[in-house]
């Protein structure tokens, strides 16, 4: 194993992470780990998204209606 690596680093680029911000995502650190793993999974995730930012993200993103729980 490499000592000091990102995992954030391994999932997205700087290019992605660019690219999520102006489709809205806020720009704290959470958010863009959330997001790193939205994208790289290959099935929908759990979101505990208490404050819908997220959830307006991933709207933006796909274009479609999501079921709040």
């Amino acid at each position: 194993m490499t000592p000091g690596i990102d995992p954030l680093d391994v999932l997205a680029t700087p290019s992605d992470i660019a690219v999520w911000n102006g489709e809205g995502l806020p720009a704290d650190r959470v958010s863009i780990e959330n997001a790193a793993i939205v994208v790289s999974c290959t099935r929908y995730p759990l979101l505990i998204d208490p404050q819908l930012q997220g959830q307006k993200w991933i709207k933006g993103k796909e274009g479609g209606e999501m079921v709040s729980i």
